[in-house]
C-alpha cells in the first residue's frame, strides 16, 4: 500500500470518527512538504539554537549544489555526444544556465530526509566547534577573511563574468554577499581549531624515521633534500595528516558526549527513521 493510500484511508477514518462533515469533502488536502512540517526550534545546542530557517536555508544550499553538480555532469556528457541529440541536449544545458535554472532531479522521501538528517547533524556540529574555538580564544582576522574574499573575486572574474557573476551564484545558491563572508569567517575558525588540535597529535621519533625510511625516494623528489634532519617537520606534518581522519572523529564525539544538546522530538523521530548510511 503506497502512502496516498495510508493517507486516504486515515482521512476517511477520521471523518467517520470525527464528523460527518467530512463525507462532503471529495479531496483530502495535499500533504504537506518535510521542511513545511520542521517546527520553528529543531534543537539547542549549549544554549544555542538551531532554527528551522537556518535549516531550510542550508537544505536549499545543498539542494542548489546538487543540481549544479548534476548540471555540470550532464553537460559534460552531451559535450562528448557527437550527434545531434548530443547538440540538442547540450542546447537545452546552456538555455538551462542562460536562465540561471540548473537541471536537478527532485528528491525522492528517503533521500529527503537523509540530507535533512544530515544538514542538522552537521550545523549542530559546527555550532560546538565554533563554541570550542571560542572558548580556546581562537579568532579569524579581517585581513584573513579580506584575502580570501579577494582570492574568490579574482577567481569569479574568470570564472563567473565579475563581481556581478559572483554575486548571481550566491542569489542562485540562497545567500548574500554578507551571509557568505559570515560563513566564510566561520569556516576559516574551525579549519584553525582542527589545525590546533592536527598539530597536538604525538608523533615520536622513531615513527618518523620509518616513514622516511619507507618513502625517501618520493620525499627526497619533492622536497629537494635527502637529509631527514631538514624534513623533519614536515613528514611529522604529514604523519599527523594521516592520523587526523580517525582523530578528528574521536575528538568530534568528545565534544558531543560533553555537550548539553537538546532536539526536538519530531526532529528526534525523524532521526530514528533514517537508515544508517554506514559508508560515512
Amino acid at each position: 500500500m503506497n502512502k496516498m493510500n495510508v493517507y486516504l484511508g486515515l482521512s476517511l477514518l477520521l471523518c467517520g470518527v470525527l464528523s460527518s462533515s467530512c463525507a462532503q469533502r471529495e479531496t483530502p488536502p495535499a500533504p504537506k512538504s518535510l521542511l513545511e512540517t520542521l517546527p520553528e526550534i529543531i534543537a539547542n545546542v549549549n544554549g544555542e539554537v538551531i532554527t528551522r530557517q537556518q535549516v531550510i536555508e542550508r537544505f536549499q544550499q545543498a539542494q542548489n549544489m546538487m543540481g549544479h553538480q548534476e548540471h555540470a555532469a550532464q553537460a559534460a556528457q552531451a559535450e562528448n555526444k557527437p550527434d545531434a541529440a548530443g547538440a540538442t541536449a547540450a542546447a537545452h544545458q546552456a538555455h538551462q544556465m542562460a536562465q540561471n535554472q540548473p537541471s536537478s532531479s527532485p528528491l525522492d522521501p528517503i533521500e529527503e530526509r537523509t540530507l535533512l538528517r544530515h544538514i542538522i547533524n552537521s550545523t549542530a556540529l559546527e555550532r560546538l566547534k565554533l563554541q570550542e574555538a571560542q572558548r580556546l580564544g581562537l579568532s579569524v582576522t579581517m585581513p584573513a577573511i579580506d584575502e580570501q574574499v579577494r582570492l574568490m573575486e579574482q577567481h569569479s572574474e574568470q570564472q563567473m563574468g565579475g563581481r556581478e557573476g559572483f554575486e548571481r551564484e550566491l542569489r542562485r545558491g540562497h545567500t548574500t554577499l554578507t551571509e557568505w563572508r559570515t560563513e566564510l569567517r566561520q569556516q576559516l575558525l574551525i579549519q584553525q581549531l582542527e589545525a590546533s588540535r592536527r598539530k597536538i597529535l604525538p608523533v615520536g621519533d622513531e615513527e618518523i624515521n620509518l616513514y622516511w625510511e619507507k618513502n625517501r625516494k618520493k620525499l627526497s623528489s619533492f622536497w629537494h633534500t635527502d637529509k631527514l634532519d631538514q624534513a623533519r617537520d614536515r613528514v611529522r606534518e604529514l604523519i599527523q595528516q594521516e592520523r587526523w581522519v580517525t582523530a578528528r572523529a574521536d575528538w568530534e564525539l568528545a565534544l558531543v558526549k560533553g555537550a548539553k544538546i537538546w532536539v526536538d522530538r519530531d526532529i528526534r523521530q525523524l532521526f530514528v527513521t533514517v537508515p544508517v548510511d554506514h559508508t560515512h
